[in-house]
């Protein structure tokens, strides 16, 4: 298990993460102190790329200026966090750019496939601080994702970068529990997640919110990263399938944004549950006041396993 922000445990004695981990693992419905045989800290802090503002950007390209040069792993351009996930994908990517520089190394195909992101756009009638309102609150998720049923926890730091908020996703009665993360954010600009739909795989989500006179222009772009929809990505159906739900979703978040939709309670009123979030739902993860702090926080440097 990895556990973060690092700063709580890393001085903390092994019987203290213990008890952490199992905290946890039970607030999620895991019995792991029935099943635990034995245990061992690992604590790296500096061991993982941090994920505060501004450092997404700096992560490299798999293509390098050095002919015969290219880079693989976690920490490069990729759509997760440092994962194992995200360390196949740089793989994949690596391997393209390696193939596009081959003699007939097949570059159309990886081509066809980079084509594969489903394009959205609509003018809302709202300035951008309110569209991005809107996007800030986990609880309204299920009220313009077409397919989100329920919200049935989330991080009160949402949307910050690594914050999450797990959902049950699915039309009519067929529905998986996972998780959406925060990959980037710039308020009231972008949102960039990861969302993750049980076996069916996972997707890049890029939400842009741009001032148009007194309104807005919102762009939502979705592109299939990995599991059953990444391995049929270029297919035109999966593709207008996307499209044709995100045009609807866009247009559920646009009722919200000019103060047409159904209002939900923000998740941090203390008043009354948000509308289709369970009860008891929200979580609270702590961070850092200073600067560097901050800048760790996000690092998942502490691993007990």
């Amino acid at each position: 298990m990895i556990c973060s922000p690092p700063e709580p445990l890393l001085e903390a004695p092994p019987e203290e993460v213990l008890a952490t981990v199992l905290a946890d693992a039970e607030r999620l419905g895991l019995d792991l102190a029935g099943t635990l045989r034995t245990y061992r800290v690992v604590r790296l802090a500096e061991d993982f790329m941090s994920l505060a503002p501004g450092h997404v950007s700096l992560r490299p390209d798999q293509r390098t200026p050095m002919p015969g040069l290219t880079l693989a792993g976690d920490w490069t351009a990729q759509p997760f966090l440092a994962t194992m996930e995200g360390a196949v994908i740089s793989g994949r990517r690596a391997a393209r750019v390696v193939l596009e520089a081959s003699p007939g190394g097949g570059g159309g195909r990886w081509a066809a496939e980079d084509l594969s992101v489903a394009h959205n756009q609509l003018e809302v009638a709202a300035p951008p601080s309110v569209v991005f309102a809107v996007l800030a609150d986990p609880a309204r998720y299920p009220d313009w994702v077409v397919g989100a049923k329920e919200i049935s926890s989330f991080d009160h730091d949402w949307p910050a970068p690594g914050a999450s908020f797990r959902h049950r996703f699915g039309l009519g009665p067929a529905a998986v529990s996972d998780v959406t993360t925060v990959l980037a954010a710039d308020p009231p600009a972008e949102l960039v997640l990861v969302a993750c739909f049980g076996p069916v795989g996972a997707a890049q989500v890029r939400l842009r919110v741009d001032r148009s006179g007194a309104g807005s222009l919102v762009t939502m772009e979705e592109r299939p990263v990995s599991g059953p929809l990444g391995a049929v990505r270029g297919a035109r159906l999966l593709d207008l399938a996307i499209h044709l739900r995100n045009a609807e979703s866009l247009r559920r978040l646009r009722r919200l944004a000019q103060g047409q939709g159904e209002s939900s309670t923000a998740p941090d009123s203390g008043t009354s549950q948000p509308r289709r979030v369970r009860r008891g739902a929200a979580k609270t993860r702590s961070r850092p006041s200073g600067p560097q702090q901050r800048a760790q926080a996000a690092d998942p440097g502490v691993h007990a396993g």
